[in-house]
């Protein structure tokens, strides 16, 4: 049984939980917007596509939105597990969800040197959308301006 806790740490696990919960879903759905024009090719590859966390060229978007889901579904999962404690649930479904959340973190740190590999090289190509496939990553155009 959880000790009683005083009413003002109550209402910041309550606000905490529900802006956690609803930047996550907010976050996601907004993520998902601009997928379908850049698989498609409606996207120039010049673009950069704004995000929450800076702009992102249209040919790595696919490996920005593979560490991006499971770190924010990760603090989705510790939202809800402040408001299943604001609410009271059973003891034994907090560590569930927490676990999962932050499972889910752990998944998504080594994703973000996958996001580097594929800004870098434009490799795996099936990271990258069908439109950008052959063009060069950053290194290779670096390299190429650089040839006299």
């Amino acid at each position: 049984m959880r000790a009683p806790a005083s009413t003002l740490s109550t209402m910041f696990e309550l606000l905490t939980g529900l802006i956690l919960v609803a930047g996550s879903v907010y976050l996601l759905f907004q993520s998902f917007t601009p997928l379908r024009p850049i698989w498609s090719g409606a996207t120039p590859a010049d673009a950069r596509v704004p995000t929450q966390f800076g702009q992102v060229p249209p040919r790595n978007y696919l490996a920005y939105l593979l560490w991006l889901v499971p770190g924010t579904f990760g603090v989705l999962m510790i939202g809800v597990v402040l408001l299943l404690r604001f609410a009271g649930a059973p003891e034994v479904l907090t560590p569930i969800f927490g676990w999962t959340g932050l499972g889910s973190l752990i998944v998504a740190v080594p994703l973000v040197p996958l996001h580097m590999l594929v800004s870098a090289t434009n490799r795996p190509r099936f990271l990258v959308p069908p439109p950008y496939r052959d063009e060069p990553g950053a290194i290779t155009s670096f390299l190429r301006r650089r040839r006299p």
